[in-house]
Order: structure tokens, then sequence, then C-alpha cells
């Protein structure tokens, strides 16, 4: 017999009589008093025996005794006196073979033998028990813009500080599938502009709540594996560097079968949201399929930015109806986003360096700057050339 009890399933109970039953009967033929059965035990003669019979079932706690009674079945060698191993249900166990290599198992199967006396109702029909088959589906981000993003950069000439802002993301166990929007150049508020729209295709089982990953695990392996995860998406904000690796400046980590609730602003996110999560504010992707909000970013337990983004579950039938594009392609591409003058590549845009780095900041010095340049030029010409002219000026006169 197996040591738990399933009311549907391949390992749905199949006696005619529950565990609770056959122990009764057991305890009468073998002329013990009934079982007495209390929350959380099973006496038998002397002999008692304890283990849950609590159990949640749709939100609600069900007193059941079968889980019990069939562990004291099991140890009825237990019982004092009359105590014997009872034979479980049987298992048939048969080698599997292939004629291309005779003599050579190629595994086995385990197969329940249920026998029913022919005064018997006849049993259930027989149970599918083949592996469900994960469900397609297509997960829909655009990361619209961040706010209060940490500035790790500090500009030589003026000592102010910015970051090059960018986003990355992906699901847990499809690493290799990871996007990034563009760089949101010298953001000096930790404001980013993106509109940037990142797809993700998976594989779901919905009764199990985990992502299928099907992937080899060395370049060795001839065969993939399949593994099941739990579904969460991961969300990064970076820090580009030119001339060496990028900063990272905070991440988090969304299940999505329960995360909390995007923020309605900016102001009103917080990093509480990453570290509580209420009953009252959880939410599934699976069940509302579309949401926008503000989340946080956290590196080592503090607020290092937030990002407004916007999740959109598809099937993957609905997915094949209604593509879109990713970044800001088509199908349904996105509008370019709105950013300041001052987001701009400075190896690629020397002028613009050059007008918003050191003419709006050093405006005033640089014309006082030219006009000494011009003053000291027009003197220094001056006094070079009034020996000449002096001496011009006696010789002709």
């Amino acid at each position: 017999m197996p040591c738990f009890i399933c009311r549907e399933g391949y390992n749905a109970w199949r006696d005619s009589t529950k565990p609770t039953e056959i122990l009764t009967k057991l305890c009468k033929d073998n002329r013990l008093p009934a079982p007495v059965f209390q929350p959380g035990q099973i006496q038998i003669g002397s002999k008692v025996f304890s283990g849950q019979t609590l159990f949640d079932q749709d939100d609600e706690q069900v007193e059941s005794y079968e889980h019990l009674a069939l562990k004291v079945l099991h140890s009825w060698k237990e019982i004092p006196g009359i105590g014997c191993q009872l034979v479980p249900e049987h298992i048939e166990t048969r080698a599997l073979y292939h004629r291309d290599k005779p003599g050579i198992e190629q595994g086995r199967i385990q197969m329940w033998v249920d026998m029913f006396p022919t005064d018997l109702p006849l049993p259930g029909p027989p149970v599918d028990i083949s592996p469900r088959k994960p469900k397609g589906y297509e997960l829909r981000i655009i990361i619209w813009n961040t706010e209060d993003v940490i500035l790790e950069d500090e500009n030589i000439f003026t000592g102010q500080k910015s970051s090059d802002i960018y986003v990355k993301g992906w699901l847990k166990g499809i690493e290799d599938d990871n996007q990034e929007t563009d760089v949101h150049y010298n953001s000096l508020t930790g404001e980013g502009n993106f509109n940037w729209r990142f797809v993700f295709p998976f594989h779901y089982l919905p009764a199990e709540k985990q992502v299928v990953v099907s992937k080899r695990e060395n370049i060795f392996s001839l065969e993939k594996t399949e593994r099941k995860i739990p579904a969460v998406l991961v969300l990064q904000v970076w820090d580009f560097e030119r001339l060496s690796s990028d900063d990272f400046l905070g991440s988090m980590e969304l299940n999505l079968n329960g995360f909390h609730r995007g923020a309605k602003t900016a102001k009103s996110c917080d990093i509480g949201m990453a570290t509580t999560l209420k009953d009252e504010n959880k939410i599934s992707i699976f069940q509302q399929k579309r949401i926008k909000g503000w989340w946080p970013f956290v590196k080592s337990g503090e607020l290092t930015g937030k990002v407004e983004a916007e999740f959109h579950l598809v099937t993957a039938e609905e997915a094949e109806k209604n593509p879109v594009g990713r970044a800001r392609k088509e199908p349904e591409p996105l509008d370019k986003p709105n950013r300041p003058d001052t987001s701009f590549n400075w190896f690629v845009n020397p002028f613009k360096c050059f007008f918003h780095l050191i003419w709006r900041n050093y405006k005033k010095y640089i014309i006082i700057a030219l006009v000494l340049l011009i003053l000291a030029l027009f003197l220094a010409l001056f006094f070079y050339t009034l020996p000449g002219a002096i001496s011009h000026r006696i010789l002709s006169g």
C-alpha cells in the first residue's frame, strides 16, 4: 500500500474499503477493542500511534484518519501478541528489452496489479497517468521608464553625478534568452526613458505552477534534459561603462504566480514592496494577464531605483495570431522615448559634449578668457611692431 491517500490520479486509493475500515475489521477479526481515533493519534489496545490527521484542502482544514490508519496497517507487526507483517498492494516490476540488443536491460516498468473478487462491482475505468504536457506561453514586458536610479559616475570637469542606465531581464532557467534595453546616457536624476519591449516565450505546467526547461547539461550531452523550475522573472538595472565592465545597480525577482501589485506612481513605490508580500497585494500574471505599475530595484537591502513596467501574458496560440516585435520593432512598434538633450554618447557626439559639459557650465569664463586672449594678442602684436615703426619713422623723418 502507498503511505498516502490520493483521491485522484494514478495513486488514487483503489481498494473498495478505506484504511480506517480495514483497520477496524482487522481489530475485530483479532478480537481487539475497536480503534480509538483521537486528533493526532490512533490507539490499538495499549499501543498508541501518532501522526497527522489535519490536512489543508480548498483553503480549509479537513480532519482525516485515513493517512494515520494506513501508517498503523504498515506497523501492524508492532502490535503486542498478534502483530505480523501485512502484505501490501502488489506492484509488478518487469525489465524492458530491445530486440536489437538482446540480453541488455533497457529499463524497468512498474505497474499495479489489482485483483478483485467476482462478486464485487467492476473497478473504475483506467486512469491516464502519462505526464502532463506543458502549455506554451509568451510573456511580453514593456519597460517604460525608471526613476531614482542611483548615480554611479562623477564628471571630472563639473563633479556632477550621472548614470548611463539600461535594464536587463530574463526568466530563471532560460538565462540564455536574456534581453536588454538600449542605454539612456547621462541621466542626471536617475530618470530613464526606454519604451522597450522584452518578449519571453516559455513552456509552463499550470497544475504544478512550474516552467519546463529542456536543455543539454553540457556540450557532450546527446539528449536534452527536462527540468521544472518556478516561474520567476528577473529584472536588473545597470550602469553602462565604455572602458570597463558595466556596474550592477540593482535587481528584482518576481514570482509570476504571486508577486506584489505594482505601485501606481513612482513616489508610492518603496522597498517594502520587495520585502513584504501580503495576500491583499498579491497578484498572479496567470490570472491577471495584464499588469502595469512601478516596482523597486534593490541591492544589498537598499532601494537603488524604480522601474515602470507593463506585463502582458498570452498563450502561444494568441501570440501566433497577434505577434509583437522585440525592442521597438514591428509589429506593433513602440515610439521612441522623449529623452532630454543631455542623453547622448559623449564619444560619438564630441560637439554636443563640449556644449553640454563645458559651454553650459563655463560659458562666462570661456568668454572672458577669449577676450583676454584677443587683448593679449593685440598687445603682443603692438609691442612687436612698435620698434620697427619707430625706426622707420626716424629714418624717413
